[in-house]
């Protein structure tokens, strides 16, 4: 009949240990793991009941694994690294040999065993636990050259526009709610400029496999428009102008602000009248009606965020410039002074140089990366192996106004705001200068009621009482 053989038990995770080094050490597997009831009911008399019954050697085994049992809760269950490595560490007990040999030819008897280790090594399971480790790091964990690839959303840091024309070279909109490009029916030539804080979102050294640049379209002319995007090679301004109405003639530009001839007005130009750009195109977008979204990708894209994030001191953002400048379509876009869903944004995947990493909340309820521990978070970093899902970073303030007489204003979340019945301008981030306009509460005096007169038989006026304003019957 040959030797009985114990009951072949299939763990939760798919795994059975059957790396026995001698005739008389069999199936063993942590019995918290058994599937089925009659399975968990050899938990507490140990595994292989049966067997043990039949066999004084697997008596003797089952003695053993049971008291084994009460002091390992789990004896194999897929390891943790710091569990592995704390294995290790007893297996470096054995004499003659590094632990990971030992590990794979099966231990010889230790020379100052912990209870743990005896435990595991006199009911024949050491060796096969720790073929079982070494086989689920194999297969369970990224090598040291695994990848891990995240996804990251920034909002653009600075945007503008440059206003060409003969009476319009000193324009600027540094501090409006939207950029422009293309061409109006006057032919004057409009270049956006957007630029993006890389440093704060990515950590340094990390390689980029993708980048997309979306802006949403707020008002254009009949007809698409292809613009082009370019490496602007200089750097620019962005001050306090603002331009009134639609944004699209400009205003006046502030000290500081980048114009079609200075690149901060008034004291330092342009080499190149409209700005100074790399010649070659990094992408080209059709854009569409408004309410649609433009995106440019592709390698020059990669390219040049590589490029900035290699060398920060190089990030001077993009050009959008038309690419046909005789077709007279303007564009306009969302910047980043204006509401939120109409921002500018930049998408960019990357391998970290190095893991883990976490998630690290910034300022107005952005998210960005940092290595672990965290120091190179200027915000709040939120622990290794977090992601920037929604809900990770807490929601952004803004000013949030009362709308009525007192013109009252906190700096609230927009929830908080609404619930209060105030009106939440996620453009204002203070209430130093109250933004809040007085909102008078619309109301209709009574007016008094003249008496009347009528002429009586006898030819004079009489005082009538006052007619009522009641409906007739």
């Amino acid at each position: 009949m040959g030797r009985p053989q114990p009951p072949a038990l299939t763990a939760s995770a798919g795994h059975i240990i059957t790396f026995p080094r001698r005739a008389d050490r069999h199936h063993l597997i942590d019995s918290s793991m058994a599937q089925s009831p009659d399975e968990a009911s050899h938990r507490d008399a140990g595994i292989g009941r049966a067997w043990a019954r039949r066999s004084s050697t697997g008596r003797a085994h089952a003695r053993e694994l049971h008291t084994c049992q009460r002091m390992t809760p789990s004896l194999v269950r897929t390891p943790s690294l710091p569990q592995f490595l704390r294995f290790v560490a007893e297996l470096s007990e054995f004499r003659r040999a590094p632990p990971i040999a030992k590990l794979v030819r099966g231990p010889k008897a230790p020379t100052q065993r912990s209870p743990r280790l005896a435990c595991l090594h006199n009911a024949g399971v050491v060796a096969p636990v720790a073929r079982l480790a070494i086989v689920t790091l194999l297969v369970s964990w990224p090598s040291a050259g695994a990848a891990t690839t995240l996804t990251v959303t920034l909002t653009s840091s600075h945007d503008t526009t440059l206003y060409g024309g003969d009476d319009e070279t000193g324009f600027s909109n540094g501090a409006g709610a939207y950029l422009f490009a293309g061409s109006n029916n006057q032919r004057e030539l409009r270049h956006g400029l957007v630029s993006f804080d890389l440093t704060a979102a990515i950590p340094p050294g990390s390689t980029v496999t993708s980048a997309v640049l979306r802006l949403f379209v707020t008002r254009t002319q009949i007809g698409d428009q292809s613009i082009e995007i370019h490496r602007v090679t200089a750097s620019w301004g962005e001050a306090s102008s603002h331009a009134g109405g639609n944004e699209g003639g400009g205003t006046p530009a502030a000290e500081g602000d980048a114009t079609w001839s200075h690149r901060l007005w008034p004291r330092i130009p342009w080499t190149n009248p409209g700005g100074d750009f790399f010649p070659t195109s990094t992408a080209t977008a059709t854009v569409g009606a408004e309410g649609t979204t433009a995106e440019w990708q592709g390698p020059g894209m990669v390219d040049d965020v590589q490029r900035w994030l290699s060398d920060p001191t190089t990030n001077f953002g993009w050009m959008l410039v038309s690419a046909d400048a005789s077709v007279t379509i303007s564009k306009r876009f969302g910047a980043h002074e204006g509401p939120r869903a109409t921002r500018p944004q930049l998408a960019v995947t990357f391998t970290p140089p190095a893991s883990p990493v976490g998630a690290c909340c910034g300022t107005r309820g952005s998210c960005g990366y940092a290595l672990d521990p965290g120091t190179s978070c200027a915000g709040l970093y939120q622990g290794a192996g977090s992601l920037c899902d929604p809900g990770t970073c807490p929601p952004p303030t803004a000013a949030c106004c009362r709308a009525d007489v007192t013109a009252a204003c906190d700096v609230q979340t927009e929830s908080a705001c609404a619930a209060g019945g105030g009106v939440w301008s996620d453009s204002v981030e203070s209430c130093a200068d109250n933004p809040c306009p007085v909102v008078l509460t619309p109301f209709v005096d009574e007016l008094p009621l003249l008496p009347t007169a009528a002429r009586g038989p006898d030819g004079r006026c009489h005082q009538l009482a006052a007619m009522s304003h009641s409906p007739r019957q």
